[in-house]
């Protein structure tokens, strides 16, 4: 998926905005753990995420592993003199040479089917990564559902799946759903509950206001990647009215006064053997 001549020059960038959006429900599905544990972030990415959880649980310390060197060298900037520790490497590989060290790990938005080919080999290397009695966080942003064009719902399915297609997704998006990680969790031996659903509020007004207004240009640009895919297969939709609703010079993307768009996040607790 290419980035160039968008809002973001690189996702790292996109990451950080993405990141800071979601705090709030980010501290909703910490771990239910006492003070001074220590974690792990699998995927992490630029580490906003590892720095709301030190700071949420007191922890003594968090480790975060993420395939990408960019986002880490971003990460051990946002993170210097925290107690989160940022590093480079395979997270699968990093999972097995760490047994049992761990009082909590979280990821989120890692356990994709065009990123990871067998998620249950990577919820079972959690699991063993964990203490007795540990905690397994699985968490997705869902923005594959996220709704930003409520007077067009039909409409805006169309086109999402029309981009989950051009990032070797399958027609229903995320497989982080409910039968999906339950079983995942069933399989490894972690008691698993949930979904539990958090909302996230894109409020270009609110506290991260300047984040939320990025965030919502690049998705406005993206859904106009897809109208001009949907344009070439032919696909019944009202070009010329989501076309205004996706200019970005003008700012008018999803509307000037529609205030903030609040959807939900997801997230599953796995609990490891006593």
């Amino acid at each position: 998926m290419k980035i160039e001549e968008r809002t973001y020059k690189n996702f790292t960038d996109l990451y950080v905005d993405y990141q800071t959006i979601i705090r709030p429900a980010t501290v909703a599905a910490i771990p239910q753990v006492g003070k001074r544990s220590i974690g792990l972030d699998v995927g992490g990415s630029v580490g906003i995420t590892s720095l709301t959880l030190a700071q949420a649980l007191k922890a003594a310390r968090i480790d975060l592993v993420d395939t990408d060197c960019d986002r880490i060298n971003a990460a051990r900037e946002y993170s210097r003199g925290s107690v989160v520790a940022p590093r480079c490497g395979d997270g699968l590989e990093y999972l097995r040479d760490h047994v049992g060290v761990y009082d909590w790990i979280w990821t989120a938005d890692l356990l994709w089917p065009n990123q990871i080919n067998d998620p249950v080999s990577w919820v079972e290397a959690m699991g063993k990564a964990l203490r007795p009695d540990g905690e397994l966080i699985v968490f997705t942003g869902n923005f594959m559902g996220s709704r930003f064009l409520p007077d067009f719902a039909r409409e805006e399915q169309l086109l999402q799946q029309i981009g989950w297609a051009s990032m070797g997704l399958p027609p229903e998006g995320d497989i982080c759903h409910p039968f999906a990680v339950r079983q995942w969790f069933r399989s490894t031996g972690l008691r698993g509950s949930g979904p539990f659903a958090v909302d996230v509020s894109f409020d270009p007004n609110g506290v991260d206001g300047a984040a939320v207004g990025r965030y919502l240009a690049f998705i406005a640009g993206e859904y106009k990647r897809y109208l001009k895919e949907a344009r070439r297969q032919s696909v019944d939709l009202p070009y010329s009215d989501l076309e205004r609703l996706f200019t970005i010079d003008d700012k008018a993307y999803f509307g000037r006064n529609s205030g903030p768009f609040v959807h939900k996040a997801i997230y599953w607790r796995g609990q490891a053997p006593i």
